[in-house]
């Protein structure tokens, strides 16, 4: 069993809205508005990235396509994200471009996120402790409301 060691983790708190989204690497960082995003060629850990029509608000960002995407190359065991949606929303989860398998959240069944509430969801839990992977979130439907990734 792996025990929670904070010294472990090599990624901070991410934040999405335009207020905070210093790390978004592939748009206009501390810009509202639309953005349609490419993308992109190459992942650097601890930047942020979105594919695919988004809506970039103060405290969020809102993909407005569908098979939209979320890229974050991490360094932890667990990676949560508080995210909210109106009507049910289903994620597919990749990690190293692979399904999520035994290392999917208490929160993902099956390799798939479903989104209905606003709370915190556990995406990646890592049996295996501590290591650095690309988490690719593919959005299948316009609607989810993303705000914060935290890594445990």
């Amino acid at each position: 069993k792996v025990t929670f060691n904070p010294e472990q983790i090599g990624s901070p708190e991410i934040y999405f809205g335009s207020d905070r989204n210093e790390r978004f690497e592939n748009g206009q960082r501390f810009t509202s508005g639309r953005q349609s995003l490419p993308e992109p060629d190459r992942i650097v850990k601890n930047a942020l990235y979105l594919s695919g029509e988004w809506d970039i608000q103060p405290e969020y960002a809102k993909n407005t396509s569908g098979q939209a995407k979320i890229i974050f190359r991490y360094k932890a065991k667990q990676v949560n994200i508080v995210a909210s949606a109106d009507e049910p929303i289903s994620i597919t989860i990749l990690r190293d471009g692979q399904p999520v398998g035994n290392a999917a959240g208490t929160d993902v069944v099956n390799g798939v996120l479903t989104v209905d509430e606003d709370t915190i969801y556990e995406v990646v839990n890592d049996p295996s402790g501590y290591s650095e992977h690309t988490l690719e979130m593919i959005i299948e439907d316009p609607g989810l409301m993303a705000f914060t990734f935290t890594f445990g």
